[in-house]
């Protein structure tokens, strides 16, 4: 029995109740509550997307492949230029039936490829459209 003036011995803890708060704080693999999100934050700081950066720089390269063959093929008029405008909106077009198929239909996706394939195989003035069209779409999304 407790007299008056007589206090309750505090109670430090045992090791079973530090295992009990551990486990409420942490997950099956150990993980505590904000570690996940300091893991996305230094993924999303860590630099440049990789994905973004790769279709930049095939952007420049398709770009650079069709000047390249005008400036093999010696000269470029205003008409070619032309050309090249046009080729820019087409190649747009081209990447807007690109991305609709590839997220509805994956199979009809590769039939897009091969048409884009033979058109920058064909014609230099759609190499430097879809060049431009696709580094533009990057820059414009602002993730690069």
């Amino acid at each position: 029995m407790l007299c008056m003036g007589q206090h309750l011995p505090r109670h430090r803890g045992t090791g079973e109740d530090q295992k009990t708060l551990a486990r409420i704080n942490t997950d099956k693999r150990g993980w505590r509550r904000g570690d996940i999100l300091r893991l996305v934050n230094q993924r999303l700081q860590s630099g440049v997307a990789k994905a973004p950066a790769l279709l930049l720089l095939l952007g420049v390269a398709i770009f650079a492949a069709g000047a390249l063959r005008y400036y093999r093929h010696g000269s470029f008029s205003l008409a070619q230029a032309g050309y090249c405008v046009i080729a820019v909106l087409a190649s747009l077009m081209v990447l807007l039936v690109f991305d609709y198929t590839l997220h509805h239909a994956k199979i009809a996706a590769v039939m897009v490829l091969i048409f884009v394939a033979l058109f920058l195989a064909a014609s230099p003035a759609f190499c430097i459209g879809m060049g431009l069209g696709l580094a533009g779409m990057v820059m414009t999304q602002g993730r690069v």
